[in-house]
């Protein structure tokens, strides 16, 4: 059994590298819980890109993800881009990218039992993650119902030494169409967050 925890999804090479070490490490786990209850922020897609190619054996589609065009050629201030997101048709005026897992040649931990923990402050990017898990049914949501965080967006300056955060975009499930925004996810098993670590060890525990 293997735990790991997420503070925040900054993107920065140490925390992808301590991810990677993390599935080197624990390759032969049986069970994996990741833990977003603490969350301090949001952030991007490098950590989960990290994880999910090991966490499956195929090629799937986790998320979709809609920005307005005319937010700039990259889809707005985010991580847009790269080998894990692909192009598809949608409204003239949005670009459409869909979030996919691609496979590592050797998925590591694709029969690992897996365990997401979340809390009122599991939000963003830890939201994102929940649902690429729940829809895919490639993992168990076990605690509170997420912040609701969805629309994605920037820090923009707005005079005055102020500025403010603009939402460009948000993130949806393909199958609906629906995103969380205010409303959050509904995990699984809900159960008060502190008690959700606990809940996670006994299943692992009993395959």
């Amino acid at each position: 059994m293997a735990y790991i925890r997420f503070n925040q999804f900054a993107g920065e090479p140490a925390s992808v590298a301590a991810i990677q070490a993390f599935v080197k490490d624990h390759a032969t786990a049986k069970a994996i819980i990741i833990d977003t209850r603490s969350l301090s922020r949001g952030g991007g897609l490098a950590e989960m890109d990290a994880l999910f190619p090991h966490l499956l054996d195929r090629e799937t589609v986790l998320v979709e993800m809609a920005v307005a065009k005319n937010n700039g050629p990259s889809g707005g201030p985010i991580p847009f881009g790269g080998r894990t997101l692909r192009d598809v048709s949608g409204p003239a005026n949005m670009l459409v990218r869909q979030h996919l897992a691609v496979p590592d040649v050797e998925p590591r931990l694709a029969k690992a039992k897996v365990f997401y923990l979340t809390s009122k402050r599991t939000r963003s990017a830890g939201e994102h993650f929940a649902l690429a898990l729940q829809r895919t049914h490639r993992g168990i949501l076990i605690g509170e119902r997420t912040a609701g965080a969805n629309h994605f967006g920037g820090i923009e300056p707005i005079g005055a030494g102020l500025a403010a955060f603009v939402p460009v975009g948000r993130t949806y499930d393909p199958d609906t169409g629906k995103d969380w925004e205010g409303t959050g996810i509904v995990p699984d098993i809900e159960v008060p967050a502190d008690q959700a670590l606990d809940r996670a060890l006994a299943l692992a525990s009993a395959e």
